[in-house]
C-alpha cells in the first residue's frame, strides 16, 4: 500500500531534520575542531597543506551526505578525522604510484 499524503510529509520533515542536524554537527566540528584536525592531517600528508585541506573538505562533504542518511555519530570529529585520514592516504598512494610508474 502506498504511503498516505500525511505520511509522506512526515518523511520529508524527518529528512529535513536529519539534514539540519548533520549541517549543525559539521559546522560545530569545523568551528571547534578544524585546527586540530588539520594539524593532524598536515603531519600525515608530509606537510602538504593542500592535500590536508582537500581531504578535510571532502570528509566534511561526505559527512553531510552520510549523516543525513544515517544520523550524526556519537563522535562526529572522530568520524571526520578517520574519513579525512583515509583520503590523505589514498592521495599519497596515488602520488607514489605516479612517481614509480614508467613513462610510455
Amino acid at each position: 500500500m502506498p504511503p498516505r499524503a500525511d505520511e509522506q510529509g512526515d518523511d520529508a520533515s524527518a529528512g529535513d531534520r536529519r539534514r539540519a542536524a548533520a549541517e549543525q554537527a559539521v559546522v560545530a566540528v569545523h568551528t571547534q575542531e578544524r585546527a586540530r584536525l588539520l594539524a593532524s592531517l598536515i603531519r600525515l600528508a608530509d606537510r602538504d597543506m593542500d592535500v590536508a585541506e582537500d581531504a578535510l573538505a571532502d570528509a566534511m562533504t561526505a559527512a553531510l551526505d552520510a549523516w543525513t542518511a544515517s544520523g550524526v555519530p556519537d563522535a562526529p570529529g572522530g568520524w571526520i578525522l578517520t574519513t579525512a585520514r583515509r583520503r590523505v592516504l589514498d592521495r599519497l598512494r596515488q602520488q607514489r604510484r605516479r612517481r614509480t610508474e614508467p613513462l610510455p
